[in-house]
Parts: structure tokens; C-alpha cells; sequence
């Protein structure tokens, strides 16, 4: 759904402008956060000797915390003034290295 469709049946339903931009943000950002999958194989230690799986970790502290780290960081870095397509560029080259040394799956 894009925001569009959203506005418009924000504005059919008769919210003010205000309402449907936070609306569709919302939806947005929403979309945005199932859409980024990101996880570590790493594990500490020999699993089958008591050695954890620091995803399984993560999980338990907060599920989904690297999604929200990467949106942050990424948001914090348009903040500081960096284009959007060397970000992209970026994000791709690091998670190409961070995939080819088993860091993330």
C-alpha cells in the first residue's frame, strides 16, 4: 500500500491533513521494519557444550534489535547530512563484507 492509498482513504474516512501524514508514517515505518531482516550466526563458545547463539540472545533481550539498530543508525546518518545513495551504496558493501565473514546471515 503506498502512501497515497493511504491519504486518500485517511481523507475519505475525514481526518485532516495532520492525522493522515502521521497516519501514513506509521504505516510506513511499519512496513519498513518487516521488510529489513537481518540476523547473526555468530555463537560463543561450542553450542553443544553450553555455548550460546548470540541471536537467540539478542532475541530474548529485545526481538528485532539489530532491525531497529540498522534503521537507526541509517536514520542518524541522513540527520548528519549523508545522501541518500552513497548510504544505500554503503549499506549494500557492508552487508556484502558482514555476510562474506559470517557475521550476519
Amino acid at each position: 500500500m503506498s502512501c497515497w492509498e493511504v491519504l486518500e482513504s485517511v481523507f475519505f474516512i475525514g481526518f485532516d491533513m495532520a492525522t493522515a501524514y502521521i497516519i501514513c508514517r506509521t504505516v510506513k515505518e511499519h512496513f519498513l521494519f518487516y521488510t529489513v531482516n537481518i540476523s547473526t550466526p555468530i555463537t560463543i563458545g561450542n553450542v553443544k557444550n553450553g555455548g550460546i547463539v548470540l541471536q537467540t540472545t539478542l532475541d530474548t533481550v529485545m526481538p528485532g534489535m539489530l532491525k531497529i539498530a540498522l534503521v537507526g543508525i541509517e536514520y542518524w546518518l541522513l540527520k548528519k547530512g549523508v545522501k541518500v545513495v552513497p548510504l544505500l551504496i554503503g549499506t549494500m558493501a557492508v552487508g556484502v563484507l558482514l555476510f562474506a565473514i559470517g557475521a550476519i546471515a
